[in-house]
C-alpha cells in the first residue's frame, strides 16, 4: 500500500525571495492564498491533477512554528489487523511516510489520541519504532481507546511520555495539553485538577497566545451520534478559556473528519484519522469514503493560525 498522486500534495523549495508549493486542498482551496501571508500568487501549473502555485514573497520565506497533527491511528497488537476493512498499521505507515517525504520542516508532531485500538503494549511499541527516526518531538495524548499505563512504551529519545497536563512553548505560542481519558467510557472529561492547572497557567506571566490540545471535541460538530461521545461538561473548560481571553486555538481528534469552526475568537480544529473516516453531519454511525489524512498548523507570532488538512490516497 502506498500513497498515490493523491488528493493533496505538498512540496516546498526556497530560493532568493521565491517559494514554490504544491497544493490540492481538502475542502477550502482558498487556504493556499493565506498560507504565506506575505506572498502573492504569481502563477500556477496544472499537471496530473496537481496544482502548483508559485508565490513571490515580499520579505523572503515566512518562518513560523509549524506543527503536524496525526490522530486516531487505532493500531492493534496484531499486524495486519483490520478496522472496518482498513489495515491500520499500513495506513498509518502510508500517511507518516508521506509526511516524512513531502513536508519540508516542522517543529513537532502532535498525536491527539486513540493511538491504539486495543490499548496493547505491542501497538505502542509499533508506533515508537515508527517515530524513532523522527527529529522533531512527538507529543502524544490518550484517547478513549488508549491505555495510558502503557504509554511508557512510546518513550524514546526526544519523545518523552507527557506528564499531563503539560505545557511547552514555541516562539510566542504556549501549547497546553490536557487528558480527556475516562476509563471505560467512550466520551471524555477534564478533571477538576486539570481545570485548576489551566487557570493557573493562563493567568501566569508571559505575553503568549495559547493553543489547547485534547482528544475529545469540546463543541458540537453537528453529528448526533458523535456529539453524544464528545467532551462531557465542557462548560468548565469554556468558562476558563473565556475568563482569560488568550486562547486562540483548540485542536482535537476523536471525530475522524475535518472540522474547522470558530467560537468567539477561538478556532477549533478536528482532523481526519490516519485510517477510517466518519461521515460529517451524520445522525448515526456512518463511514466516509474519503482517504486518511493529517493536519498542518502554522502559528504566526501575531496570533494568526493558518491550517489545512492533507489527504493521502491509499493504493489498493
Amino acid at each position: 500500500m502506498a500513497a498515490s498522486g493523491g488528493h493533496l500534495s505538498f512540496r516546498h523549495f526556497t530560493s532568493r525571495n521565491e517559494t514554490g508549493r504544491r497544493y490540492l486542498f481538502d475542502d477550502h482551496t482558498a487556504c493556499v492564498f493565506s498560507v504565506l501571508m506575505s506572498g502573492v500568487v504569481v502563477g500556477c501549473i496544472l499537471s496530473d491533477s496537481i496544482v502548483t502555485y508559485v508565490l513571490q514573497l515580499e520579505h523572503g520565506p515566512l518562518i513560523v512554528p509549524r506543527l503536524i497533527q496525526i490522530t486516531d491511528t487505532h493500531i492493534y497488537a496484531e499486524s495486519c489487523a483490520l478496522l472496518n476493512g482498513v489495515d491500520t498499521r499500513e495506513s498509518f505507515r502510508t500517511v507518516y511516510d508521506w509526511i516524512r517525504l513531502e513536508e519540508p520542516a516542522y517543529d513537532a508532531v502532535v498525536v491527539t489520541g486513540d493511538l491504539a485500538m486495543d490499548g496493547s503494549r505491542e501497538a505502542y511499541a509499533f508506533l515508537a519504532s515508527a517515530f524513532r527516526k523522527e527529529k522533531a518531538p512527538v507529543l502524544c495524548l490518550p484517547g478513549n481507546h488508549d491505555e495510558p499505563d502503557c504509554f511508557t512504551s512510546l518513550s524514546s529519545g526526544s519523545h518523552p511520555v507527557l506528564d499531563l497536563p503539560y505545557c511547552t512553548i514555541f516562539e510566542q505560542w504556549r501549547l497546553l495539553f490536557l487528558s480527556t481519558f475516562v476509563r471505560g467510557q467512550a466520551d471524555g472529561a477534564i478533571s477538576v485538577s486539570q481545570i485548576e492547572w489551566l487557570k493557573r497557567t493562563l493567568a501566569s506571566e508571559g505575553d503568549y497566545f495559547d493553543a489547547v490540545f485534547l482528544h475529545h471535541p469540546p463543541i458540537s460538530i453537528g453529528s448526533t451520534w458523535m456529539d453524544a461521545l464528545g467532551l462531557v461538561s465542557s462548560e468548565a473548560l469554556w468558562e476558563t478559556i473565556e475568563a482569560y481571553g488568550n486562547v486562540r486555538l483548540i485542536v482535537f481528534g476523536h471525530i475522524h473528519q475535518n472540522f474547522d469552526h470558530y467560537r468567539g475568537g477561538v478556532r477549533l480544529l478536528g482532523t481526519p484519522s490516519t485510517c477510517v473516516q466518519f461521515t460529517p453531519r451524520a445522525a448515526s454511525h456512518s463511514l466516509d469514503s474519503r482517504p486518511p489524512g493529517y493536519r498542518v498548523i502554522e502559528l504566526d507570532n501575531s496570533g494568526v493560525v493558518v491550517s489545512w488538512v492533507v489527504r493521502v490516497r491509499l493504493s489498493e
